[in-house]
This record gives structure tokens, C-alpha cells and sequence, in this order.
């Protein structure tokens, strides 16, 4: 190393603010900008409200904002965050879409569904509630995901959709189920038994 060239150079760090000593070869390189790898995992991460607008889908005639991302079992829409470097958070879309139009969610509140649709993230369809108000609800509209349906009705299912003209969701509310159960049932990953 030439003499009078600096062994290592001062930096702040743009994620922390802090200073730390870095190498000069790393600043030449482009490097230098973080005091550590959590850092450096930080200003990486993308901020929850841009994974939750790319999964925005369409509005459905009675004004449902669908969610075009990943989904649950039960139809609802889930977001996989990395904002740290030990793996990936889940979040509800439904959730989100409440803490970003309305804010924070109150201690031992749900966001529940008016509309009845889980993959909605409209916000004028939702509203809070206890978990006790979300378990009677589903059972005052029967729409509890344990409803069994007779071999003959899953029959029906997959002939009606193979047969076209009617759309998943049409058989979802006609048997008193959810979309989820009827794509399953189309995939036979459930009622597997019945053909």
C-alpha cells in the first residue's frame, strides 16, 4: 500500500446513520454503504404496501376488489414480506388493506367481510369485529367451510364446470360453499372418493 494512502476510510451508513470503517478498495467498487449485513438486508426489503398494490386485482360487479395474488385454503389473500433477513412474514391482504386506508387494527379485532367474498380487499366491504361476532356470522349465513356436500352435489359440481358456462364462483353460491371448496373439489383434491 502506497505510503500516505488510507488503510480504511470513514462512512455513515444509509440504512442506520452510524459510521464504520471500510476498506477504500470498497468504495472504488461501489460498495461501502452499509455498517453491516442487517443493514444492508434492510435497505433491500420492499415495503409492504408495494407487495400489497401488485396484488390488487379487479372489481366484480357488486364492487368487490379482488385479490390477484396468492391465496389461502380458504380463499383469502396472503402476502409473503421479506422485511428481515431470517425468512418471510404472512400477512392478510384483507388486514392490510384495513391498516393502510384505516389504520391500526384494535387488539382482539378482526377484519371481517360484508360481502362474503374472502378474497376482497375492498375496504368499504369490511369491518371490524370479534372472533366470537366472525364464528356466528358464518353460521347465521351458513356459510361455515365444514357444510358437507352430498356425493351427488360434488358430482354436479365437476360436470356443470366441465361442461362451461358457469363460472366457480356461480357454483360456490348456489351449494353454499366457498370458491376455494369448488376449485378443490375440480382438482379432486377434495372428495377425492367421489366420481
Amino acid at each position: 500500500m502506497p505510503k500516505g494512502y488510507p488503510s480504511k476510510v470513514e462512512r455513515t451508513c444509509l440504512v442506520c446513520g452510524k459510521s464504520f470503517l471500510t476498506i477504500p478498495a470498497a468504495v472504488q467498487r461501489g460498495g461501502g454503504k452499509y455498517c453491516s449485513r442487517a443493514c444492508y438486508h434492510k435497505s433491500q426489503a420492499i415495503p409492504l404496501e408495494t407487495h400489497f398494490r401488485k396484488g390488487v386485482g379487479q372489481t366484480t360487479e357488486n364492487g368487490c376488489v379482488l385479490w390477484a395474488g396468492i391465496k389461502d385454503a380458504k380463499g383469502r389473500g396472503i402476502i409473503y414480506s421479506s422485511t428481515h433477513r431470517r425468512g418471510k412474514r404472512v400477512f392478510s391482504a384483507h388486514r392490510v388493506a384495513w391498516e393502510l386506508a384505516k389504520g391500526a387494527i384494535p387488539e382482539g379485532q378482526c377484519v371481517l367481510h360484508t360481502c362474503d367474498n374472502p378474497p376482497c380487499i375492498n375496504v368499504e366491504h369490511l369491518f371490524l369485529g370479534t372472533q366470537l361476532e366472525n364464528i356466528a356470522d358464518t353460521v347465521i349465513e351458513d356459510r361455515s367451510p365444514n357444510r358437507k356436500l352430498t356425493p351427488a352435489e360434488v358430482r354436479s359440481i365437476r360436470r356443470r364446470y366441465a361442461e362451461g358456462g358457469v363460472s366457480q364462483q356461480q357454483l360456490a353460491d348456489e351449494y353454499g360453499v366457498n370458491q376455494t371448496t369448488v376449485s378443490m373439489i375440480i382438482l379432486r383434491k377434495r372428495y377425492r372418493l367421489v366420481n
